[in-house]
């Protein structure tokens, strides 16, 4: 986060954005993605094949103080970003694009319950992910110490085609079809 504060106008403050405002500005701006890994050297929760899924809802900008603002008023709902950081600057580009991210279900669920309301071009993508994943991974089975939670198979399946139904709603699967991966993992 420093190096983006250096980065910004001495002389700029704080914009004071609203929860409408910022459901724009992720309409526009902003993305929701699901990452999958594979470590086998952690102890993931999903003890399905050591996988894990990550929601990451992130917003791109040039316009540091925007960003900066949005995540201020995440920190004051107590959401907590992620990650904050400068992007590579692309060819005939004046300023290098910075990139707020909130990852993780709790995160994610937090910010679309404030913006759902105003949300238009996102909107569908936004109600799939309240309305039909996150109930999913809300409900996984408790089992083992500490309450931890755990995947089983049937769900994790459910879930990753809801995702690809929702990836659909983007004008196609980018990158590998994790439902088809794993359906054809389990067979």
């Amino acid at each position: 986060m420093k190096y983006l504060e250096k980065a910004i106008d001495e002389d700029c403050g704080y914009l004071i954005p609203t929860w409408e405002y910022i459901s724009g500005y992720i309409d526009g701006e902003g993305s929701l993605t699901f990452g999958v890994v594979q470590d086998k050297r952690k102890n993931w929760k999903s003890k399905i094949d050591y996988y894990q899924c990550t929601p990451t809802l992130s917003i791109s900008s040039c316009d540091y103080n925007v960003l900066l603002s949005i995540k201020k008023l995440c920190d004051d709902n107590n959401i907590v970003n992620s990650h904050y950081y400068l992007k590579p600057k692309r060819k005939n580009q004046i300023k290098t694009p910075a990139r707020l991210s909130f990852n993780g279900f709790e995160n994610t669920k937090k910010i679309l319950e404030k913006i759902i309301p105003y949300s238009i071009s996102k909107r569908k993508q936004f109600e799939m992910f309240l309305n039909e994943i996150y109930p999913i991974y809300n409900n996984r089975i408790d089992r083992g110490i500490h309450n931890n939670k755990m995947w089983n198979k049937k769900d994790w399946l459910k879930m990753f085609e809801i995702i690809t139904n929702l990836n659909l709603l983007k004008g196609g699967i980018r990158g590998r079809n994790w439902s088809e991966f794993f359906k054809n993992k389990w067979k």
